[in-house]
């Protein structure tokens, strides 16, 4: 992602939650927390994970990510991983806020 907030690069990255990070010259990074989490009875309640580099549009910062659930199939023994992409939308005028 090449956008730059209160004159830092902005990055997403994490596995089984989406963090933050910034830089001021791409080399080292100042970590931020978590902006996006697991949801509890839904499609990505087991694994979110990122995906292709987020896009800057008009309605904010569009992030296309992995996510996974488990249930079961067949037998009950097996446990079984359905995996889907995902959509979240974040403000561009603060990349900390998941729009939607």
């Amino acid at each position: 992602l090449n956008y730059k907030f209160n004159n830092k690069y902005v990055m997403y990255y994490g596995d089984s939650s989406i963090k933050i990070a910034y830089s001021e010259d791409l080399r080292n990074w100042e970590l931020g927390g978590t902006v996006l989490e697991t949801r509890e009875h839904s499609f990505d309640s087991f694994l979110l994970e990122g995906g292709p580099p987020p896009i800057v549009t008009d309605e904010g910062i569009v992030m296309i990510y992995n996510s996974a659930k488990t249930g079961e199939r067949y037998k009950a023994d097996k446990t079984w991983l359905y995996y889907a992409p995902g959509v979240a939308v974040f403000d561009k005028n603060d990349p900390t806020k998941l729009i939607y």
